[in-house]
């Protein structure tokens, strides 16, 4: 279990349990049945015997912020409180603050048998569904710089609707928006097409080797309108080598434009800079941008050599086999991402079991997670990782210990073979979703 304070919510667990009861009141079910469903879905965390109180106390507390608690949940969290290993593990673990964690839980218990005054209240979720029909084919416009640069400035991009598919809201609930999924083609120069015969003759813009599909992530009628022009509704052709499976790209409406010049650029012209070429061109700007972090910033906290520990979500996005798995980040270096926030250059492993059994052995025995850049061949064994300072993810990491870095690592770095600033990872669900599911690419 993750732990980053000494507050009861301060953990993997507790944000876990937060996390669902809410989502599933915010899609409209009720108050027992909510609750009822978030003690099945935890029941392997409530049989354990470190994480199964925080369980029952963050149910009851977040219950009563929200002035929805009753006495039957209450008086088994009252019970949890007076009979739990809590501060036991605290003093075991980090003596200095176990009395502060022993205050919380004092306050806790309090706040329980305290009248319920909270005005909080749970606001429903609203979904956008996307009514746009299959086949149906929005243009956009090139005028980006990236478009001018390349002369591609006034050609035409046009996204046909292939599919639909839910754009996840949240990390514990399978519900969101209905979103398009869409193929894209680009005009041969500034004219739209004007029939399907010649629609269907444009080529497509790839989102990978063997990769088409985007998805437009979108919350609302209003936001893909703002941007996107109706052309027509013309027949739906899959291009002859695109892969039966695989995740479409995500797009916001308002980066479309962009991207898919971007991905037009480095996909099916080929004209992307070698990664030894963006490496070159940035490598004193890092250094600067590294003699300037303030001392307390958690990027010079984290020391070469330092691993980190990051336990995977269990949710739809990641394969089943690895939830309640950890990853492992060795930090390595630094590096940065496209828009020069720094990041670190890491290694990334899996653990094999849900516990970290053996601190000394475990970052030697874990799976290692490779990176893809622009296609199956080029897989990349260093990757580099960026976040804002005060991202709040940053506290589900946990240090795990100081590890020589492998020889052939120190030469990965010294013959620059590493995933470059174009595709940085973040610490959230999707950089968790690259990490872990990087076999489905390969």
């Amino acid at each position: 279990m993750g732990v980053w304070g000494t507050s009861i919510l301060q953990n993997d667990t507790a944000m876990d349990v937060k996390g669902t009861y809410l989502d599933k009141r915010k899609t409209g079910i009720e108050r027992d049945q909510a609750t009822a469903e978030v003690l099945e879905e935890m029941s392997d965390y409530i049989e354990d015997y470190d994480e199964g109180p925080y369980v029952w106390i963050t149910l009851a507390l977040i219950q009563w912020e929200y002035s929805e608690l009753k006495d039957d949940l209450k008086e088994i969290a009252l019970t949890v409180l007076e009979h739990n290993n809590i501060v036991e593990r605290w003093e075991e673990d980090n003596p200095a603050k176990a009395d502060k964690v022993r205050k919380n839980l004092e306050d806790i218990k309090e706040k329980l048998n305290s009248p319920m005054t909270y005005k909080k209240k749970i606001k429903p979720y609203r979904f956008y569904h996307n009514d746009w029909n299959l086949g149906d084919v929005y243009y956009m416009e090139l005028t980006n710089d990236l478009a001018k640069e390349y002369h591609l400035e006034g050609r035409y991009i046009l996204a046909q609707k292939v599919e639909e598919a839910v754009g996840y809201i949240s990390d514990y609930i399978e519900l969101g928006h209905i979103i398009p999924i869409v193929r894209v083609r680009i005009t041969k120069d500034h004219r739209l097409p004007q029939t399907e015969e010649e629609f269907l003759s444009l080529e497509y813009v790839k989102e990978g080797t063997e990769h088409y599909l985007f998805s437009i992530d979108t919350e609302s009628k209003e936001s893909i309108n703002r941007y996107f022009k109706y052309l027509a509704n013309y027949e739906i052709m899959k291009p002859i080598n695109e892969l039966n499976e695989h995740v479409p790209f995500g797009i916001i409406p308002k980066f479309f434009e962009k991207n898919i010049t971007h991905h037009f650029i480095m996909y099916n012209l080929q004209l992307y800079p070698t990664i030894e070429e963006e490496i070159e061109n940035d490598y004193e700007l890092v250094q600067k941008m590294v003699s300037e972090l303030p001392n307390d910033s958690f990027m010079k906290q984290w020391k070469i050599g330092d691993v980190y520990t990051w336990r995977i979500h269990k949710v739809k996005h990641i394969n089943e086999e690895y939830h309640d798995r950890y990853i492992l980040i060795q930090k390595v270096g630094y590096w940065m991402d496209n828009d020069h926030h720094l990041g670190i250059l890491a290694v990334i492993k899996i653990t094999a079991d849900k516990e970290i059994l053996n601190p000394e052995t475990v970052f030697a025995e874990s799976e290692q997670a490779y990176i893809m850049r622009y296609n199956k061949d080029t897989l990349f064994h260093l990757a580099t990782i960026c976040w804002k300072e005060n991202d709040k993810e940053l506290k589900r990491l946990k240090y795990l210990g100081n590890y020589p870095i492998d020889p052939q690592d120190i030469k990965y770095i010294n013959d620059k073979k590493y995933l470059s600033r174009s595709h940085s990872l973040e610490l959230n669900i999707s950089g968790q979703f690259h990490i872990v599911n990087y076999k489905l690419y390969c």
